[in-house]
């Protein structure tokens, strides 16, 4: 072995000295950078010199420098991420639900249903008044239209928040892209570019935040990110986001989509996976089931009130609904007036009792709704509008608006019984509240000009019970609605109320967890791929050691070479 081989030793042993001190500076440097990758010098021996019977070494090679990185850890932790973000906009959104709701306080939706309901057990007890049973039922109308108003309010704020985290995700995408291009151009296949693949990772845990996203590292050292199945960013390129809406049933629907081809995205995790969900299952469910509460008030309320009696018969009885002319003449069993009536009008019957106080004639007559499907014969509006104008006494008539419009001839009176249609309410004649859900539920403005207009009584058998509606409306606090699950609407309602707080219980467990397991992670990759500044303190000894030793073992072999010389 030759003075120049141990020269080209010391060469080798000091380029990896030195080297392993700028990896060991740079860990150092950034000890505190968040995201940081630790990094280390792998070398290996530089091979050898076969000299008669044993091999010298050729000093030492510098293999590459590695990114102490545990793939597996990292994607678990992205996920713990997603899924403590999710149940973190969840419980949020559970917790503004549950307060907007209010229903330990002294207005809410369950307090105004039993007021409205016992202001008509008062009224059958002759202890209060019309006026009060109106203002009862105002208060309650405006209850549930502003407790919706509230709840869409919210909707809006968390459709205006995932929008605003897609633009957000969007913009990761972008930059990722980039920097996938980076690391591709930079590392040509031969070894690791550990600040860009650093900056990566940021990146990838910053839209962690926001979805719930899988990555399929590629040959090239690329990265290809997923949503499920569904990739959204493919290498170099973004497929980009889209939030798109649809009006369904009157509710704003909304899914997150690719830019590019309009596949939907099941997003699941993140922030806004679980604006998603809260939008989802607090608000929409919630909505749907005040809605159904309103809506079967009124047709409960109003099936009792425009069947109802009193001492003096109705001279005038307008409806709400506005039928258009083109409407009037299909059956009331055709499936285009669906999106028409608030509510469908079955097969059966209802009578009117036409009455002259003064010369006591009186006649109850049948009105037949047939609505059965056979013969092709179903009943249309307009025919019921021709059956109450044929009778004596009274007449019929679409008006100028499209509404029902029934009207006593002079000195007689009228009143309507036993409607098993449903006709006269989905029409509203003579009702109690118009509207057919929280969005638009309000009293009848003639009985808030008018409370005396209020039938409280009813007609059994043909007498007049005086108290007999009045009773049928405060017992319908109790009667289990087959529309609203067999529950009354108190029980509907607290039921909704209740799932709200479960669930916001559970989002409070549920965080708390997801908590624990992204400090778990992190703290497994922190012990990994963090710097630990006693350990590379220790580092750059070993490395100034033997850079020392390198450049010792240097000067010695100049040192013989210069003798060697001196003796040719």
């Amino acid at each position: 072995m030759s003075l120049t081989s141990t020269l080209s030793i010391g060469r080798t042993a000091l380029t990896a000295s030195q080297l392993g001190l700028q990896v060991a500076g740079n860990n150092l440097a950034n000890a505190t950078t968040p995201g940081y990758t630790r990094q280390s010098l792998l070398t290996s021996p530089a091979g050898g010199q076969r000299f008669g019977q044993g091999i010298a070494g050729l000093g030492v090679q510098v293999e590459g420098i590695r990114r102490e990185i545990n793939e597996s850890v990292q994607a678990r932790l992205r996920l713990g991420i997603a899924d403590e973000q999710a149940a973190r906009a969840r419980l949020e959104m559970f917790s503004a639900v549950e307060a907007t709701l209010g229903e330990f306080t002294g207005s809410s939706v369950t307090s105004e249903l039993d007021s409205f309901f016992n202001s008509f057990s008062e009224l059958a007890n002759l202890v209060g008044s019309e006026s009060l049973v109106i203002q009862e039922a105002a208060t309650l109308a405006g209850q549930l239209s502003a407790t919706r108003s509230r709840l869409l309010d919210q909707q809006n704020q968390i459709d205006d928040e995932i929008g605003a985290s897609i633009t957000r995700a969007n913009a990761i995408l972008t930059d990722l892209a980039t920097v996938n291009a980076a690391i591709i151009g930079a590392e040509s296949g031969l070894g690791q570019d550990g600040n860009l693949r650093d900056q990566r990772d940021q990146l990838l845990s910053d839209l962690s935040e926001l979805m719930d996203v899988t990555v399929t590292e590629l040959p090239g050292g690329g990265v290809d990110v997923l949503v499920g199945s569904t990739p959204v960013l493919l290498g170099g390129q973004s497929l980009g986001l889209d939030l798109e809406t649809e009006v369904i049933n009157g509710q704003i629907e909304i899914t997150v989509a690719l830019a590019q081809t309009g596949r939907d995205l099941n997003i699941t995790g993140g922030r806004i996976g679980g604006l998603i969900d809260a939008r989802e299952r607090a608000l929409g469910d919630t909505i749907d089931s005040l809605d159904a509460i309103a809506g079967q008030l009124i047709r409960q309320v109003n099936e009792l009130q425009v069947t109802g009696a009193s001492e003096n018969g109705l001279t005038l009885a307008q409806g709400t609904l506005a039928l258009a002319i083109a409407d009037q003449t299909v059956p009331l069993s055709d499936p285009s007036l669906a999106s028409v009536l608030p509510w469908s009008v079955s097969n059966g019957n209802f009578s009117i009792r036409v009455t002259n106080p003064t010369t006591l004639e009186e006649q109850l007559v049948p009105i037949e709704v047939d609505l059965d499907g056979l013969n092709g014969d179903d009943t249309t509006a307009a025919a019921i509008v021709a059956q109450l104008d044929a009778i004596d006494g009274i007449t019929a008539s679409f008006a100028a608006d499209g509404t029902l419009r029934v009207e006593a001839a002079a000195g007689w009176e009228f009143g309507f019984e036993d409607d098993s249609s449903g006709f006269l309410a989905a029409f509203g004649v003579n009702s109690f509240f118009t509207g057919t859900n929280a969005s638009d539920i309000a009293v009848n403005e003639n009985l808030e000009a008018n409370p005396s207009l209020l039938r409280v009584g009813r007609m059994v058998d043909g007498e007049l019970v005086s108290n007999g509606t009045a009773l049928a409306i405060a017992d319908l606090a109790n009667l289990d609605i087959e529309a609203l699950g067999d529950q009354t609407m108190i029980e509907r309602w607290s039921a909704s109320t209740q799932a709200v707080g479960n669930r916001t219980n559970a989002a409070i467990t549920e965080t708390e967890a997801a908590e624990l397991v992204r400090q778990s992670l992190e703290a497994e990759r922190a012990a990994l791929s963090g710097v630990s500044t006693d350990e590379e303190s220790i580092n750059l000894i070993e490395f100034q050691t033997a850079y020392e030793a390198a450049a010792r073992l240097i000067s010695i072999t100049d040192e013989l070479l210069d003798t060697l010389l001196s003796l040719v």
